[in-house]
Formats: structure tokens, sequence, C-alpha cells
């Protein structure tokens, strides 16, 4: 309450210790205080940096002389505003040098009686219920020649108004640290009043009715500009950083990002309105501070910046970290090659009557609509094969993925498939307890203790018992991997594993004791013969990086059916095979855009489009940014004329085929930065989609969710070399990498939008002929795509199928070059500056000033003690010595990615691959 009336008066800066408990827990209390480090001056704000040292950034000229002028530029004020004194905190530098105030603040009484802001107006402070002097800030920015950072007015406008507003600023980042505990959890519900015993929290601003009466008390927290305070910080960040007071402009982008909220849900911070954006506040602060929160400098000493950074992309901000990702590429694309290569080899033995041959199949799948994640591409190649379908769980569940597929994969149930369901038992499903679920009933005394081990017993029963099994060349298993591994541990027939699940979903509570079997191991970590048994991944990223993404939280792992990383007794391979694994099960596609109607108000409405569901994991609606994302993208579209139906909170079900004719664009936001299937779906379905661009994703995903349970990729389970399967980055540089690598972004024809306000625009701008080229481009990508994976399950089964002879020969091929022994050009690694040192990636960067600081220690991260003391690269890998520098690029892309073009290392499946992706 206290803080309800607070005057209009200005308060000193402010940390994270005002607004935590003694753990560091949550908000407690607010403490406003001076710190001594801008003291009032009675003459005008830019008397108090006077004088100061020069600067070394030439382009900083116009605002040094602002700054450091030995006079005081505002020792008198303009004319049309010497009729009234106005406070120190008030006045401004003018255009033309001359000292301005603010405009009068406005009352409470004045602020209640305001227009009210509707709130696809806020994230702009655009419109007649916030104070004018936000209109002033935004144009101000907005006409700043170049910089608007280097501008003195800008600089001087966003320092009078951070003072003006700071008592709010406060008392806002204190509201907000209220839902502080929301940010790591993967499903967030908000009900219409959020905190009904609670005085004003900013979630409210989302999801509180505008006709409740409380918001008359409430409309100064609605009409005050949070993004253009937090533009304003940014722009004096940058003017106390060239006076020499980088702690004051820590504190300054610190409080900046704390206004877009404790899971920055508020990050309405739109670029093109404020010419900045939350990673540009971001990135200084990490260039300010040095250090990620595990110890590591962020930036390697190749890639520091000399001075104040705009974000412009990933590879551009962190050029280290990017050659290095797309290291990561290069090598999953040349050992693919390389598996391609060995089984097309071992298909071409085969003699001509065997590859004339219909191979027959045995198929194990649980649920059964696991199903189409592979008999598409069978079937595809082999029209007639015939097939035993085993399955777990309720044939009748969740097949809108393909009706079809249901329909015809009933004739190839096998007739031992009852014997096989009646003895697994099966889970009651809570809403409807006279249906079963998809999960197994273990350890239940009513059901017979149902364990592990008669898991075993009745894998092995039915397909001894069944005729189909036995004549079947092959089987092939499309479920969790600990369960496709089981099956393993119960025949000798060559298998496919199609792992594109959770691998641990499902699993049985003594699986940890049970899960180190001979047959289960080899399988994982790639030492099974090769043409015995096939592991196969939809995805580039979890084919040489072993998660989704780690965390420290194993058991919030486990409770995900997600642990990839292992509890550190054993590990999965370096590489497994992908291939790109188009939706063949997706058969509509689309019709065209639609013409545009009339709604109720007279104008013309564009759509309908579709918001898509995520899927089971990974669902970012459900967390607390992605509700307040698209709550605003809701309030946008209306006030657009859009037409668009959100699925993300709807019970309906559209299928394929009505998306095709009756929707002009499907819109996807997925919680996880890989490995799900409805990007992939609607690409076949051909229908434009609107998907985020890497640095919006980036930035909400390490936030909020999933990403947000540890702030970087370090934990018991990483291997302590260069070739860490997760190289050990923090915030949202970590999901960065991530999707560097990841399979939605190597699809290209996508329109990428940077914000909710700018899905808006994009939804309202494509036009009928760019949606067409769009679509039509989608066409002839997935085309070369299709027709690229057909050849490697040819290949690839028909070599299993005629391979009896030789069924336990291994593929000689060599490690995959991000897990070799040698790394002579240092791809994985960080080389010094000199060229003669390769340190490891361990130690965030290679350079003498520190090394012996940093995490790994100075025998990893000392350049001069690598060159002296270890192993050349041409024999190690990092730390290693270089001798002189790397080699330059030489002899083909199959040997140096930086001899690979880019369309390969950008959407191909392998270095064999020559996909070309047309311009739409």
């Amino acid at each position: 309450k206290f803080l309800d009336v607070l005057p209009d008066v200005p308060l000193g800066p402010i940390g994270p210790e005002d607004f935590r408990d003694e753990k560091g827990s949550g908000p407690l209390r607010i403490m406003p205080r001076f710190s001594g480090v801008l003291p009032a001056s009675s003459v005008g704000p830019w008397q108090r940096w006077s004088p100061g040292p020069p600067s070394v950034d030439p382009s900083a000229h116009g605002l040094q002389e602002a700054l450091w002028s030995a006079g005081a530029p505002c020792s008198k004020l303009a004319s049309e505003s010497a009729d009234r004194g106005c406070a120190e905190y008030e006045v401004y530098v003018g255009p033309g040098g001359d000292c301005r105030c603010l405009p009068k603040a406005r009352s409470t009484a004045t602020a209640v009686a305001a227009p009210f802001v509707a709130l696809s107006d806020w994230p702009d402070c655009n419109g007649a219920g916030f104070a004018p002097e936000w209109r002033m800030l935004r144009e101000t920015i907005q006409g700043a020649p170049g910089d608007p950072s280097l501008d003195p007015t800008v600089v001087s406008l966003s320092d009078a108004l951070a003072r003006r507003y700071e008592w709010r600023a406060v008392d806002w980042v204190s509201r907000c640290y209220k839902v502080i505990s929301t940010c790591a959890m993967n499903y967030v519900y908000i009900e219409d009043d959020p905190f009904p015993d609670y005085p004003f929290v900013p979630v409210n601003l989302f999801f509180l009715s505008e006709a409740d009466p409380r918001w008359v008390q409430w409309r100064p927290w609605r009409q005050f500009c949070i993004s253009g305070y937090a533009a304003a910080l940014y722009f004096r960040a940058r003017a106390l950083e060239l006076r020499g007071l980088p702690k004051a402009a820590i504190e300054d982008l610190q409080m900046a990002l704390k206004m877009l909220g404790p899971c920055r849900e508020l990050d309405f911070l739109e670029r093109r309105v404020w010419r900045v954006g939350s990673l540009d506040v971001e990135t200084n602060l990490m260039r300010l501070r040095g250090r990620a929160e595990d110890g590591r400098p962020v930036f390697a000493h190749s890639e520091k910046p000399r001075g104040w950074v705009h974000f412009r992309s990933f590879s551009e901000t962190f050029p280290t970290k990017g050659r290095i990702a797309r290291s990561y590429v290069w090598s999953a694309l040349r050992q693919n090659f390389l598996y391609r290569r060995f089984y097309q080899s071992a298909a071409e033995k085969c003699s001509a009557e065997e590859a004339a041959r219909t191979p027959s199949f045995a198929l194990l799948s649980w649920p059964p609509v696991f199903s189409v994640f592979v008999t598409p591409q069978v079937f595809r190649i082999w029209p007639d094969a015939k097939m035993s379908f085993f399955y777990l769980g309720p044939w009748d569940r969740a097949w809108e993925k393909c009706s079809q597929c249901k329909e015809e994969m009933f004739h190839h149930i096998a007739p031992e498939q009852k014997m096989f369901q009646d003895s697994v038992p099966m889970k009651r499903d809570k809403e409807k307890p006279d249906k079963l679920s998809i999960e197994i009933d273990w350890d239940n005394e009513e059901t017979g203790n149902f364990g592990y081990s008669e898991l075993v017993l009745a894998l092995r029963g039915s397909f001894q018992r069944s005729p189909g099994f036995g004549a079947a060349a092959m089987l092939l298993c499309s479920g969790h991997l600990w369960f496709c591994t089981t099956a393993r541990m119960v025949t000798e027939k060559p298998m496919l594993i199609s792992d594109l699940a959770n691998p641990n979903q499902g699993m049985p509570p003594d699986m940890k004791e049970r899960w180190y079997v001979v047959a289960a191991r080899s399988v994982l970590e790639l030492r099974a013969p090769t043409l015995r048994t096939l592991l196969v991944r939809d995805e580039l990223l979890r084919s040489v990086l072993p998660t989704k993404g780690c965390t420290h939280s194993m058991d919030a792992e486990t409770e995900r059916g997600e642990v990839e990383c292992y509890d550190g007794t054993w590990e999965i391979a370096d590489f497994v095979p992908f291939a790109a694994m188009p939706s063949l099960y997706v058969r509509a596609r689309w019709l065209g855009p639609r013409p545009p109607t009339r709604g109720d108000n007279g104008r013309e409405t564009r759509g309908p489009f579709l918001v898509m569901r995520e899927g089971t994991a990974g669902k970012f609606s459900k967390t607390m940014r992605g509700q307040h994302f698209f709550t605003m993208f809701r309030h946008f579209a209306d006030a657009a004329d859009l037409d668009v139906t959100f699925l993300i909170t709807s019970q309906t079900r559209v299928s394929f085929e009505d998306m095709a004719e009756h929707y002009r664009a499907a819109i996807s936001f997925l919680g996880i930065t890989n490995a799900k299937r409805t990007p992939h779906d609607l690409y076949m379905l051909e229908i434009p989609l609107f998907f985020p661009a890497k640095a919006l994703n980036a930035a909400a995903l390490s936030s909020t969710g999933y990403y947000a349970a540890a702030a970087c990729d370090d934990g018991p389970w990483r291997r302590r070399s260069s070739r860490e399967p997760v190289p050990p980055l923090c915030s949202w540089v970590r999901t960065a990498f991530q999707l560097e690598l990841s399979s939605f972004y190597r699809m290209p024809h996508l329109f990428l939008f940077e914000s909710a306000s700018d899905l808006t625009y994009r939804l309202g701008a494509a036009g009928d002929d760019e949606l067409r080229r769009a679509s039509s481009a989608m066409r002839e990508f997935t085309r070369q795509r299709v027709e690229d994976d057909g050849h490697f399950w040819r290949d690839a089964i028909l070599a299993m199928a005629c391979a009896a002879p030789g069924a336990n020969a291994e593929a000689e091929l060599p490690p995959p070059a991000h897990a070799s022994s040698t790394d002579p050009r240092c791809f994985f690694g960080l080389p010094s500056a000199d060229g003669e040192a390769c340190c490891a990636i361990d130690c965030g960067t290679c350079e003498e000033a520190g090394c012996a600081d940093l995490p790994p220690g100075h025998e990893d991260c000392c350049p001069s003690r690598i060159a002296a003391a270890l192993p050349p690269c041409s024999e190690a890998v990092a730390p290693c010595a270089l001798g002189g520098g790397t080699a330059p690029p030489a002899g083909s892309c199959e040997e140096d990615p930086r001899l690979c073009s880019s369309d390969v290392l950008q959407y191909s499946t392998h270095l064999g691959h020559r996909i070309t992706a047309t311009r739409a």
C-alpha cells in the first residue's frame, strides 16, 4: 500500500539484493537507495559528468562533447521552458543543445482519468492513455540519425525519464518477481483473476478482465511504459560506460532486464519502435560482466567486442561459437555420408535375385500410431510388402496424424497381437476410466506385479508363436528407445529402430538396475554389428549432441522422460545416424489462400490462420512466457482484423485435409529446440508456415520452461574433454547454439518472425502470390528430401535383409570428427591468437590473462603451457599444440567444413546430398 501511493520522486539505482530474501528465493522487500554514482546537480544532469577521461571510441565524439565539455550545457533553459521552473531530474538536453523540461508529471488522479490503454497499444506506449513524454522518447529515438545510443538528446532524455519514473520501476520490478517461481515450470495455468487477494501484479495486465472495477485503481501501472523505460536505461547505460562507470552501466542493464519480468514474460521491447531489443541488452550486459554464471568467459578472446554491441545473429555476435556449431553440423553430415556409403556398398553386394525380392517385415510399435513414422517409407519402396504388426496401447487412440494409416495398418495386425496385448497390463485412462491409456501398469498387485522381466517374456513368447514374425526378414521398431532395445534382446533378426520419441518415457521402475544388459548397451553405444542393428534419428542435433537440453535437475528430467544426460555409468554413441524423415503420412496438400472476408465491424479480415498445438512435450504456450506471448498476439491480431484460430487453447481437432482447404497459413512456436514433428508435418502439407526467428526462439526458450531449470549446461554427466557432448554454455547462448544445429531451421522458405507484433505484421502483409511461391518452393524442397531419404531406406533395409552370411560384420568407419582422437585444425577447440595452442572448449577462451583461474585450470586453458608441454593437435585433441596456426582450407568438403557449400551445410542430411534450396 505504501508503494501504491508513493509520490513521483526519484530513487537511486537498485540491485538484485533488493528483491530477494536471504536465501535468494524470491521477492521480499524494497529498499530504494542512492548509490552515490550519479550525484544530483542544481545546474543540469550533464554537469555531473564533467570533466572525464577521453573515450577510445571515435564514433562517440558527438556524445563526448555533451558528456565531458568543460562548460555547463544546461545552464539556461530554452525559451519555451523558461516560464516555469522544473526539478533537476526533469531537465534534458534538447536537439539544439539547450535545456528543456519534461512535460509536467501527471498526478495519480489525472492518470486514473486518462483514456484507457488497450493491451495492443501497451508495448509501444502508443495511445492517449500514456503520458506525452513516452511519445516524445519514442519519436526522439526513431528520429535520431545513426545510432540512438550516441545521440545526446536521446541519452539525456532517457536519463531524465529514468530518474522521473524510478520509483515506479522499483515498484514494478518488485511486483513482477511474485511470479519468479513459475519460470522453470513447463505448465502454468493462469486463471482470469490470477492474484485475487493481492494488490496489483503485472500478470493482471494480460489476464484480468478489463471490465474488472479494480482497473480504475490500477490504471497507473497499465499506463507505465515499461518498454520505454527499459530502452531509456539501455541508452543511459552506454553513456555511463563511456564515462568510465561500468558498474553503474551494469546496474542499468540489469534493471532494464528486470523490467521485462523474471521469466522475460513481458519482453515486448520492439526493435522497430525503440531501436533496441532484449538481446541487445543481454549481450552488452554479458560483455560488461565478462563471465557467465559458471565462471567461464562469455566471449572467447577472438570474439570479444571492442565496444557497445548491437545483436544481429548468433554467428555474428559469437563467431567462434558459430564456427564450432558449423563444425558439429559438418561432422554430422560427414559421418552420415559415411554410413550412407556403407549401406549402399553393402546393398550392392546383394544378388540380383535378392535385390528384386520384396522383403517381409515385423513391426513393433508403442503406441500403435507411432507406426506412421516408419511404414510410409517402407510401403513407398515396396508397396506389396508383408508385415506382421505388434503394438502396445489402445488401438483407437490418437491417429489424427493419419486416419487413413489406421485403416491400412489394421490389415497388418499379427494374429498373435491379442495374446501380446493381454499379457501386458495397461493403466486406465484418468479422464475415461472405462478406457485404457498408453501407459504400462508397472508393479501393480492387482495386475500381478508386472515388471520388466515379464515384458521381456511377453515379447519373446509373442514373437516365437508368430509365423509372420518368423518369416520376416527384419524387425522394425518405432517407440521409446528403452522399449526397442528391450526387443533387441529377444530376437536375432536384423532390426531398424526409429528413435523419434522421448527415449525413456514409460520406463519401468526397476529399469536402472536392468539397463546395463549387453544387448541394450551395444545398441546405445553403436557397438552392435552394423548390419544387424541400425538406430536412426530424425534430428541432426540429437545425432551429435546427446540431449534436448540437459539440466542439473536429474529428477525433473526423469519425470519428463527425457533423460539422455545419463547417470554417469554408461554413454550413448558419439554419433547416431539420422534421416530427414519427411512426414510421408501427411497426404493432403495446401490448396492456396482463401480470399479476404468482411468482419462484423465491416472491415476486411485476413485469414483464417491457425496456431498449432505443440505436441506432448515442449509446450511453449503453457509456460509463463508463452502464455504472455500468445495473449499479446491475440490482442494484436484482433486489432489488426486477423482471423486466427488458437488450437493451443482449444479442444478442437483440425485434420490436415481441413488445414489444406480452409486455412491461409499456420503458426508454430515450440517449447524445445529440436525433435518435434509438427513443423515437418506442416512442411509436408505445403502450407505457408510462420515460425519464430532463431533470436526470438533462443531468448524465449532460455528464460522459461524446460531450459530455465538450470542456467548452464554443465553437470556430473559431462565428460571432460574438448569433445563435450554438451558444450558448456549458459542462458540464451546455450539455446542459440542448439538452434544452429536444429532441424527446424534446416527447412527453407519459412516465414520467420521476431516478436508477437512482427508476427501480426507479417501475417497481414504476406500477399497471396508470396504465399503461393513459398508453398511451391516447399514442394520442391520436399521432393528432393523424399527422394534422398528413399535411397537410404532402400539401401539400409536391403543390406540388412540380404546380409545373413555377414550379419556380424561391422562397418569400418572412422569416428565422427567431433569425437576423433585428433583435431589438427582445432575445429572443435579454441585456437589462441598466435595460433600456437588449441584450448579446450571448457575454457571459454584461449588467452594468457586469467587462464589459471578458469574452471578447467591452467593445464587446459593457458596457451603458453599448452604450446610448450602438450602433444600436437595432429596427435591429440584440445588442449593440444597447434604449432603456428590453424591450417588453411585444403582437400575437399569431406575433409574441411570451410570447403563445403552453404546449401549443403544448411539444408542437406549428408555431404553427398546436393540439395538445392530454390528461392521462393
